[in-house]
């Protein structure tokens, strides 16, 4: 849940300097119509009875789902993100960090997204890409937080 709640925060907060958000869900009304497919159950119930604790269905509460759906405010994002999914996720498919994406780079704000090709939800503990992220991520902080060089495969984008 930390990267929606990132999401959410992102849209509602300007008290950071950076955000850094991975396999997220950034728009809870098409989440909660899915079906997923790792936990071979329909999205819904992760947000009336578990996790989202919404507690209610969409249909008896559509305002609720609305000024919680992140991807509804994503012009209101006022710090770079770095966003980042695994293309074989089916917990939370790509194609929601892939929107959030899409939505900051419309309203022209900063933002890079990392996809790897051969993960899921996780990337595994010690793999490669894991490396990769974890060394991307040193230095997406140390260029926002500590006002150090970009070097390792990040590039600004805006």
């Amino acid at each position: 849940m930390g990267g929606y709640e990132t999401n959410f925060i992102a849209t509602k907060s300007n008290r950071f300097a950076a955000y850094l958000s991975g396999a997220s869900v950034n728009n809870i009304v098409k989440f909660y119509f899915s079906y997923n497919t790792h936990f071979n159950l329909f999205d819904f119930s992760r947000f009336e009875n578990g996790q989202h604790e919404m507690n209610v269905p969409f249909s008896e509460n559509k305002e609720k789902y609305f000024k919680n759906n992140p991807i509804h405010e994503v012009e209101k994002v006022n710090a770079p993100m770095l966003l980042w999914a695994g293309l074989k996720d089916e917990n939370v498919t790509p194609d929601q960090t892939m929107a959030f994406y899409t939505g900051l780079l419309r309203n022209r704000k900063p933002a890079i997204a990392l996809l790897y090709k051969e993960k899921g939800h996780d990337l595994g503990i010690g793999s490669r890409e894991s490396k990769d992220l974890n060394l991307k991520t040193l230095e997406w902080w140390g260029y926002f937080l500590k006002d150090e060089k970009m070097y390792r495969g990040l590039r600004r984008r805006w």
